[in-house]
């Protein structure tokens, strides 16, 4: 993979993480990593390469796949982790609302529906046995 690409993919993880550079920088802070914004803006124009510490950051605090920011296609395993991951955030924001005891219900059914739509991964061949026994 070219420095070119690498930055690409770099660029492309923060942009679609909806986050400036200043947002991330702010996170990688947090996270015990200082940088400056003049040095992401170099790494993200291919002026200077990238270091290790940088990629595994992004992996780290955004969630970014692995293979995908090393120039592969993103794995399906790592997509549906993100789609959960998503789910998630929206039964969190479901449960910091405010709310009433009567809306309690409401909330419940709401929480289902968000969680519903996750898909079910394939299952494991332990799980496959315990059906045909059941069944069986």
């Amino acid at each position: 993979m070219s420095r070119q690409q690498l930055a690409e993919r770099c660029l492309e993880a923060r942009e679609a993480a909806g986050l400036s550079r200043e947002d991330l920088i702010a996170m990688l802070a947090e996270a015990g990593h200082s940088l400056a914004h003049q040095t992401m803006m170099r790494w993200e124009l291919a002026k200077r390469d990238v270091p290790a510490w940088y990629l595994r950051a992004l992996i780290d605090v955004l969630g970014t796949d692995p293979s995908w920011l090393l120039g592969s296609e993103a794995s399906p395993a790592y997509a549906k982790l993100a789609a959960v991951r998503e789910k998630l955030q929206e039964v969190c924001d479901i449960l910091d609302a405010p709310t009433t005891m009567g809306a309690a219900a409401d909330e419940f059914a709401e929480i289902s529906a968000v969680l519903d739509t996750v898909e079910q991964g394939p299952s494991s061949p332990m799980q496959d046995r315990r059906r045909t026994k059941q069944r069986g």
